[in-house]
């Protein structure tokens, strides 16, 4: 059963002109603000084919609350959360969340798109193995991606 994605911000690459293999951890920082004290952030990377159907390759996943790091056990490919303890997020100040996504390997064949998608939800129906229950308050997600506030996807790209 194919489920409606989840409101959110997708951004993907130019269809490749090759294939683009990706074997390792992987991190997405992401500048954005929220508007409450807590909310979740879901990260989907699919591998997107030609006709525009898409699949899941590897998600993350990160409470705001828990967004502060370990910088000993951190690495700039592998954010590390301790999660510790809990602190409210500022409300509508751009901060910058370093979200872990779970390693893969994977070639995206010559004509796919790597697509990123960035949800403050998550959805059963469209990936029920790494489904999330996040918070049932609307919030708003602001999520930015130039400027002074760039969000930015650190790839392990394997040369062909």
């Amino acid at each position: 059963m194919q489920g409606k994605p989840a409101p959110g911000a997708d951004f993907s690459t130019a269809q490749l002109d090759k294939d683009l293999e990706i074997t390792g951890p992987i991190a997405l920082y992401l500048a954005a603000a929220i508007d409450r004290p807590d909310a979740t952030w879901v990260v989907t990377i699919k591998d997107q084919s030609p006709d525009g159907s898409a699949r899941v390759v590897t998600k993350g996943w990160l409470r705001a609350s828990h967004r502060k790091l370990d910088a000993a056990r951190s690495k700039p490919y592998k954010p590390y959360h301790p999660h510790t303890e809990s602190e409210p997020a500022p409300l509508n100040e751009v901060i910058e969340y370093a979200i872990e996504i779970k390693e893969t390997s994977m070639v995206f064949m010559k004509g796919h798109r790597l697509l990123l998608e960035v949800r403050g939800q998550d959805t059963q129906t469209e990936d029920p193995i790494w489904y999330h229950l996040c918070s049932p308050v609307e919030t708003r997600h602001t999520v930015h991606y130039g400027g002074k506030h760039a969000s930015y996807l650190l790839l392990p790209v394997i040369p062909a």
